[in-house]
Parts: structure tokens; C-alpha cells; sequence
């Protein structure tokens, strides 16, 4: 017991000490993220990279451990072969990460050199070989082994990386499901494993310090990646057969449930759709709970809520008691569905109309506060789909010429035809009118309320785009160079009207 708390606080301290100097080099040699106009919902840039931070932290404990005479070295001794692949494995997912984060790849790469370490995995004896056993039944699984462990290790960690959108939303719940992995392990006195686990989450929560909204340094894709790879890896790490069985196919599933669940919704969404099922969007988990009116902080919480009940039920799966386990996992699977259900799968599930004016104004709040025009719009397109637009258009002017356009489309909403449909021109701007914000959507009859809410939410965000604060007549750059003109503070220059 000593040595694990021993490997969580060495964990724990090096997280804490190296994180900052990791943010500190990429600030040097600019390797920073940058928000863009896709799905990423910081407004400044900020240093990735942090899962350096959190690969040192994990492996000094370990290292050290290692090369005293314990039983943890005895352990790594007789198992060595395991013990060599895993670490291989772990450094050239890392270096895929760092590899990401610094050139950055497509996803035909990550996948090859992905599929290739899962392999590789398998052939050192991480496998999934049975299913069933926890139901009172085994089946062997014989030849489907290979591409059932593959699927289950590039699965978790492509899930991991994905859900990695939000300040400290990767990170918390990769600590709820490192926690579970860790009770399984002290439960089947599995050494090895509840050290790794016990390592992950000293690094984790030191990492966490700077990682939580308004985080000073991201994971990376070298963090991400690294974290789905050992949980998805050391969930396998068991001699026993039938404890396999428990721990891959259920366990780790609930411990995992919400990148999971993230990611088989985005799919198939997407391919719903006909697009390509690995391009990006904002349509994740968080980002449609920010959409429904969550804070950054309120999204994060609420999915760390939800994978903590995931993971109390995984826990509870231990109990020999099936009534208490069979609870357990009803109970997960219905705050399951009711996340669901309440971010819907195709579109967004509307909320009230006062809580969307009091969303609006937050963010008419910080478009005023934006440094400029891109990042104003992305605050914008934040609260547009729980408004029932079809499209909503920013255009600036120079004169009468257009010189930029943004563009937000509800792809969850059907066309109108031109019968069927109203638009709203709003003049953007002060004193000489510089743009104008044109807003479309379907003619459906909705509650007196509601459309007093949505009129009004719309006013806010028509006011704070003219208010953005800049000086007379500025150009504003975009990433690609294209200048955009805007105007000063002064009187409204029209005023918003929602038939």
C-alpha cells in the first residue's frame, strides 16, 4: 500500500512541477493551439503539449519503483516481456502525439501506426480471448481475438482524444475511469496494474491544476492518445481468463461510457449524414450541452458527473450481491439515455425560453469582450442551434462591396423553400452601417413565450455584434488574410424585428 500512495505522490508532484515548464517551452517555440472557426471553444491561444507532462509523470514512479527490491520489481520481472511491450507501445503513441501536435497528420496516419501498436499489443498477450464469463457463461473467442482487441484498443483511445474539447474534460474522466481501473485491480490484488493506475491518476490530478477551465495548457493529441492507450491497454492486463472477461467487455466499458458514447453518436451522426465520419465539428457531447445554456464549467462538471455514476456502477460490478449490481447498472445506463436524450442525437433539445435569453446575454457578454471578429462569431454560433434558424449570415462591407462573410448553416433543419420561410435583415454596425447579420429559418408555429424568448435572445446578440468593441474603421484580419471592416460604438443602426 505504501508503495502505491508512493507512486501517486511522486506522480502527483511531478505533474505539478513539470506542466508549467512544458507550457512555458511551447509558448517559446510557438507551439500553441489556436482557436479556429471549426469546433475549438477557447478564445486565446494556449500551450499544448501537457501530456508530456503527464507521460513523466507516470513513468518516474514507475522507474523508480522498478529498482528497488519489492515487490512491484519482482512483479515487473516476472512479467518483463508484457512489461517491455506495454512501454514500447505507450512511448510510440506518445511520439504520435508529439509527432500531431507539432506537424500534425491526417487521420489515414494516426490509424496506421494505431492499428500497428494494437497489433503488436495483442501478439505480447494484452487480448481479449473470452466473453461471457460475467454472465454466467464463457465463449472462446479463437481467431476473433486479434480484431476484437484492436478494435477496443484503437476504439478507446480515438474516443479519449475526442472528447479532449473542453479545459480538463479529457482529463476528469480519464481520472474517473483510472480510479475504477484501480479498484479492480487492489480487488484482484493485480500489482502491476494498480500501480500503473495508481500513477496515472497522481499525474492526472497534479496535471488537472493547470488543465481546469481557464486551463494554462492543454493535453495535446501526445496526451490524449497516451491516456486512452493505457486504459485501454492496462484494462487488459490480467493473467485471468475469466476476471478478463469482467474487465474488458463491462468494467471498462461504464468506466469509459461517455468518450464512448461520445464517439458512436458522432459517427453516426455523420455518416447519417454522408460526410466523412473523422472530420470535425461541433456537435459533440459538450459542445451541445453548451449549446442547450451550460457554462464551459457546467459542461465539464456535468459530464464528470455523469462519468462518475458510469464509474460507481463499474465499481459496483465487483459486489457478488446482483440485485445491488443489477441496480447499479440500470440506474448508469438511465443517466445514459437521459444525456442522450437530452442533447439529442440529430438535433439539439431546446431549452427554456428564459434560460435562452440568459444564455444570449452571456454571450453577447463576451463577443463585446472578443478581440475580434472570428472569435466573436465563434461565441455566437454557440447559441444559434436552440435557435430554430436554418442559416444565420454575417456579412461586412466596404462601402457597398462584401469584404468578409461568416457563415452558420443548422444542418438539423431542413431547407425552406422560399414560400415557407422568413428571413430577418439586421443591420450590424454604428453611425455608417458596415454589415449586416441575415437570419433564416422555417415558419413553424411556436409558443408566445418562445418567441418572445428567441426575439429577444436575437436583439442581444444583433446589439453586442454592432458593440464589438474596436477602433474607427479598423480592418480585421482573418487567419487567411482577408480584411474585414467594422465600425465603432455610436446609436444602433437598426433594429431587430422577429416575425
Amino acid at each position: 500500500m505504501l508503495s502505491y500512495l508512493c507512486a501517486f505522490g511522486v506522480a502527483f508532484v511531478v505533474a505539478a512541477v513539470v506542466a508549467p515548464l512544458v507550457a512555458r517551452v511551447a509558448h517559446r517555440y510557438q507551439l500553441i493551439d489556436q482557436p479556429d472557426a471549426v469546433r475549438k471553444l477557447h478564445g486565446r491561444a494556449v500551450p499544448r503539449l501537457g501530456g508530456i507532462a503527464v507521460v513523466l509523470a507516470f513513468l518516474t514512479p514507475i522507474a523508480a519503483l522498478a529498482t528497488y527490491d519489492n515487490d512491484i520489481a519482482l512483479a515487473l520481472q516476472a512479467d518483463a516481456t508484457r512489461a517491455l511491450a506495454f512501454g514500447v507501445g505507450s512511448l510510440s503513441i506518445v511520439a504520435l502525439g508529439i509527432f500531431d501536435d507539432v506537424r500534425g497528420t491526417d487521420a489515414r496516419q494516426k490509424f496506421a501506426v494505431q492499428l500497428l501498436v494494437a497489433g503488436a499489443m495483442w501478439a505480447a498477450g494484452f487480448r481479449i480471448e473470452e466473453v461471457g464469463g460475467s454472465l454466467g457463461f464463457a465463449v472462446d473467442l479463437g481467431w476473433l481475438s486479434l480484431p476484437m482487441t484492436v478494435v477496443w484498443i484503437v476504439g478507446v483511445v480515438n474516443a479519449v482524444n475526442l472528447i479532449d474539447g473542453l479545459d480538463g474534460l479529457a482529463s476528469g474522466i480519464a481520472l474517473a475511469a483510472t480510479l475504477v481501473l484501480l479498484a479492480v485491480a487492489f480487488a484482484g490484488d493485480q500489482v502491476l496494474l494498480v500501480l500503473l493506475m495508481a500513477a496515472l491518476a497522481g499525474a492526472l490530478v497534479g496535471f488537472l491544476i493547470f488543465n481546469f477551465n481557464p486551463a494554462r495548457i492543454f493535453l495535446g493529441d501526445s496526451g490524449s492518445l497516451f491516456l486512452g492507450f493505457v486504459l485501454a491497454v492496462g484494462s487488459l492486463w490480467t493473467h485471468q481468463k475469466a476476471s478478463t472477461a469482467v474487465t474488458v467487455l463491462l468494467i471498462p466499458l461504464f468506466a469509459l461510457a461517455v468518450p464512448l458514447i461520445d464517439t458512436t453518436l458522432c459517427i453516426v451522426r455523420r455518416v447519417a449524414r454522408n460526410q466523412n465520419p473523422f472530420s470535425p465539428d461541433r456537435e459533440h457531447l459538450h459542445h451541445r450541452l453548451m449549446a442547450l445554456g451550460h457554462s464551459h464549467r457546467s459542461a465539464v462538471l456535468t459530464l464528470w458527473g455523469v462519468a462518475g455514476v458510469f464509474g460507481l456502477a463499474a465499481v459496483e460490478m465487483l459486489d457478488d450481491n446482483p440485485v445491488r449490481r443489477g441496480f447499479a447498472v440500470v440506474a448508469a445506463i438511465a443517466i445514459g439515455a437521459l444525456l442522450v436524450w437530452r442533447v439529442g442525437v440529430f438535433g439539439v433539445v431546446p431549452i427554456s425560453g428564459k434560460k435562452l435569453v440568459v444564455r444570449a446575454r452571456s454571450i453577447a457578454t463576451k463577443v463585446r469582450a472578443a478581440p475580434n471578429l472570428d472569435t466573436a462569431w465563434r461565441e455566437v454560433e454557440a447559441v444559434l442551434p436552440t435557435l430554430g434558424c436554418n442559416e444565420v449570415r454575417l456579412e461586412i462591407r466596404d462601402g457597398r462591396a462584401a469584404v468578409r462573410t461568416l457563415v452558420w448553416n443548422n444542418r438539423d433543419v431542413a431547407p425552406a423553400d422560399q414560400a415557407k420561410r422568413s428571413v430577418l435583415r439586421l443591420p450590424v454596425g454604428r453611425r455608417d452601417v458596415v454589415g449586416e447579420l441575415k437570419v433564416t429559418w422555417n415558419k413553424q408555429p411556436t409558443t408566445a413565450p418562445m418567441h418572445a424568448a428567441r426575439k429577444k435572445a436575437l436583439r442581444s446578440l444583433h446589439v453586442a455584434l454592432s458593440d464589438l468593441q474596436q477602433p474607427q474603421r479598423q480592418l480585421i484580419h482573418s487567419a487567411g488574410g482577408e480584411p474585414a471592416l467594422w465600425g465603432t460604438k455610436a446609436q444602433p443602426a437598426g433594429r431587430a424585428v422577429l416575425d
